[in-house]
């Protein structure tokens, strides 16, 4: 898909966007020290192997690029958009395949805050932290 159109991953950092191409089946891009070939399935649900993996002599593109890029594959955005993290937050998990386990997540959260994989941040905030100055109770409800 990404031979004759370029894939942009925007960093959401000091490094904007970075666009990349396919060259004899790696992504590849100029500003990063590393490509990355076609991923397993365990690669995109670990996000820490294959092309996922971050080493300590990777530079600051890679490092940016890596959760952005894995986190397009858990939810199929790659499939609909040449920008990534799309955006279109509620195309995530529409194209096949997905992990439908992650859809289930965000499904059925009462807030829809929460992690379903490592990198699930991108883009949105999962966070389900909440603050108070003047904290008077704590409640836990298991079950």
């Amino acid at each position: 898909m990404y031979t004759s159109e370029g894939l942009v991953i925007n960093t959401q950092t000091f490094a904007s966007n970075v666009t990349y191409t396919t060259f004899n089946n790696n992504l590849t891009c100029i500003g990063d020290n590393r490509g990355y070939v076609k991923p397993t399935a365990a690669d995109i649900f670990s996000c820490s192997s294959g092309p996922f993996d971050i080493d300590v002599t990777d530079n600051d593109i890679h490092q940016l690029v890596v959760p952005r890029l894995c986190a397009a594959f858990v939810r199929s955005s790659l499939l609909l958009d040449n920008i990534q993290p799309s955006s279109d937050l509620m195309a995530y998990y529409s194209a096949t395949p997905t992990n439908y386990y992650s859809k289930f997540v965000h499904d059925y959260e009462p807030d829809g805050k929460g992690y379903a994989f490592s990198y699930d941040d991108v883009c949105q905030s999962q966070s389900g932290l909440v603050t108070s100055k003047t904290p008077t109770s704590l409640t836990v409800t298991i079950g």
